[in-house]
């Protein structure tokens, strides 16, 4: 990790701002990480989100996190939190630079993870709720 960039400021910014929350859908829990826009819009840059969506395009690996309605909610289901666990592992391969951005990507990654494997073990759906 960069030396300037420390895994406390990483949690600051999944804390607060603008964006998608996601929770375990359960009364217990109150695990949640933040999908912030500025990260969303990140990732849709880098992976060509609004151009393939703009031609109707193929589906890509990484789809079903990046075309999330920031505004709306969504319920996962167990296959698509299996989906989400495999978009997690993906992002933390292919965003493995140092840059900032790139921890960005991992942390998110690794936070929404542990949150659906969380949800999965307690039988549980995660939930995605827009600001």
């Amino acid at each position: 990790m960069d030396k300037n960039f420390h895994k406390q400021n990483l949690s600051e910014f999944f804390d607060s701002g603008v964006g998608l929350d996601f929770y375990i859908k359960s009364r217990y829990s109150g695990k949640h990480i933040k999908f912030r826009e500025e990260l969303k819009g990140f990732l849709c840059k880098s992976e060509e989100y609004w151009q393939r969506y703009k031609a109707n395009g193929p589906r890509e690996k990484f789809d079903l996190l990046l075309g999330l309605d920031q505004y709306g909610d969504k319920d996962f289901n167990r296959q698509e939190i299996m989906e989400l666990i495999n978009i997690c592992n993906g992002l933390t391969e292919k965003y493995n630079s140092d840059t900032v951005d790139d921890q960005k990507v991992r942390y998110f990654s690794m936070k929404l993870k542990e949150l659906c494997e969380e949800a999965l073990q307690g039988n549980n759906i995660v939930e995605a709720l827009g600001d």
